[in-house]
């Protein structure tokens, strides 16, 4: 296929963030023996002085895996690309921002303990959202894509060197140089 389209760009962006997503939690869950609770998120808080800062929280239950769960996601899905073709870049491009509203959707949740609820000790951990979010999150972006044309004169590249944030993107070939369309 040498065409790219908009929907193609929100579903390559959806599948990316949401292998990403499903391997994270199944991690964090214990479902997976090749990974765990994610490390990061049991650093303690620091002052300035780089002492322990006290807290009425602390790192504990069990962080979701995101770097697990972007690497692998990028791994089996990405893999399949090949480097030097335009519509491999603009796929790998969808895939990246995909699993970059993902990473700007983290959360920090918290469960307090204590004597009828009183809170005395927080226990906090970083979670990934609701999946609703991060696809609500990349509909807004599919609405407002990038609309790209491919420049035959530079060998059908584009500028992707700089990838656009969060943005999902679309390509098609056309004998002109590359440039954004409105929406």
């Amino acid at each position: 296929m040498r065409r790219g389209f908009r929907e193609a760009a929100f579903l390559y962006a959806l599948t990316a963030a949401g292998v990403a997503h499903a391997i994270a939690r199944a991690c964090a869950q214990g479902r997976l023996v090749s990974c765990g609770c994610d490390p990061l998120g049991y650093r303690t808080s620091l002052d300035s002085r780089g002492r322990a800062r006290p807290n009425k929280w602390e790192w504990s239950g069990c962080s979701h895996n995101l770097a697990y769960g972007v690497d692998f996601s990028r791994k089996f899905l990405d893999i399949r690309e090949k480097v030097d073709d335009l519509q491999s870049k603009i796929n790998v491009h969808n895939n990246n921002a995909g699993r970059s509203i993902l990473s700007s959707h983290m959360e920090v949740r918290c469960k307090c303990h204590g004597l009828s609820g009183s809170c005395q000790l927080r226990t906090c951990w970083r979670a990934t959202p609701d999946f609703r979010i991060v696809a609500s999150t990349i509909k807004r972006q599919y609405r407002k894509y990038q609309y790209f044309e491919a420049d035959p004169a530079a060998g059908g590249r584009i500028g992707l060197d700089q990838p656009l944030k969060q943005a999902c993107s679309s390509l098609k070939n056309h004998p002109a140089s590359v440039k954004q369309m409105p929406a």
